[in-house]
């Protein structure tokens, strides 16, 4: 199971519209920190003429079955 830690965007745009954006996704940092893998994810959007429009970072850490408690996934629903 993932859970997300952190999200970062970076704004250099705005979308307007009949703007078409492109979505380039790169696991750009994988860590190990307390026997947990974090994992990072950067997405760049660009648009139809190739200008960049956003840069978002999403941070998940990685839980493993003997470390999950079921009654977690009852939480974050309520939180989302």
């Amino acid at each position: 199971m993932f859970v997300q830690t952190d999200q970062v965007f970076e704004m250099y745009k705005p979308v307007l519209i009949g703007d078409r954006l492109v979505s380039d996704v790169e696991l750009s940092s994988v860590r190990r920190i307390a026997g947990r893998d974090l994992l990072t994810i950067t997405y760049t959007f660009t648009n139809q003429t190739g200008e960049l429009v956003q840069i978002m970072h999403t941070t998940v850490v990685g839980i493993i079955s003997d470390d999950f408690d079921a009654s977690i996934s009852d939480m974050i629903e309520r939180v989302m």
